[in-house]
């Protein structure tokens, strides 16, 4: 049980870090627009 909550939290963590750095490059791209228009 303490190991599958372990692997949950461990899958939970990469996904977020996938989910922050698809938002990070969103913003990099509406910035870069922005800036040339």
């Amino acid at each position: 049980m303490i190991r599958l909550v372990f692997v949950l939290s461990l899958i939970y963590r990469l996904n977020m870090k996938r989910y922050l750095l698809i938002i990070s490059v969103f913003y990099c791209s509406i910035i870069e627009f922005y800036l040339s228009e």
